[in-house]
């Protein structure tokens, strides 16, 4: 690569972090760059975080920015073999539009102030009851004794996840037990997911 990749983003952005966590998981250098600001726009159209400077040019969306970063390092958190890449981007799929929805609900329900705790309470609750058979789903899926959430290898499918489960055991965590709870702590003892950890807790708050 001419240039160094460029990570625009904010430490607390779970999208931010699957992004980030892909890159330390391939060993991706790249330089962070702290964004909460209006001129972000002219990196993402919509002014959301992460975007990706790859070239001179910036690039969005967490889930595009990982498969970019998995193809141009190894090991691959995608296999080559088109069947056991089928079940990995199944998983992804899954997430985008099963799991995520309800996951970022409960984290910004979470972060409310008081003053909206009868409301936050409400909507928390809601999500709840939409992810208990997504869980549940999952649940079956490990009980194959695989470890992860398309196999025995680690892959794209336990990176987007990440973040939110982090989010869910903190929040509401009930909802993570028994096999799901054992994938994110066998996930969590990854040294790429702990440098995520450990870079939020020492930045400055936005």
């Amino acid at each position: 690569m001419s240039q160094p990749l460029r990570l625009y983003g904010l430490h607390t952005s779970r999208c931010t972090q699957i992004a980030r966590f892909a890159l330390n998981e391939k060993k991706v250098p790249f330089q962070y760059v702290r964004v909460n600001s209006p001129e972000h726009l002219a990196r993402h159209p919509l002014g959301k975080i992460p975007a990706l400077e790859v070239q001179g040019k910036y690039y969005f969306e967490s889930i595009a920015i990982c498969r970019y970063i998995d193809a141009i390092s190894t090991p691959s958190l995608v296999p080559a073999d088109p069947v056991a890449a089928l079940a990995v981007n199944q998983w992804v799929e899954g997430f985008i539009y099963n799991f995520y929805p309800y996951a970022f609900i409960i984290k910004t329900a979470a972060q409310r102030d008081a003053a909206d705790t009868t409301s936050a309470a409400d909507n928390i609750a809601s999500a709840k009851t939409h992810l208990t058979p997504i869980l549940a789903a999952y649940e079956k899926q490990l009980a194959n004794g695989c470890g992860y959430l398309a196999g025995s290898e680690f892959s794209l499918a336990d990176v987007v996840h990440m973040p939110y489960l982090n989010v869910l055991v903190k929040a509401v965590p009930e909802l993570i037990q028994g096999r799901v709870r054992e994938w994110f702590d066998r996930i969590a003892e990854r040294p790429a997911w702990k440098e995520v950890l450990e870079f939020e807790a020492n930045e400055p708050a936005p």
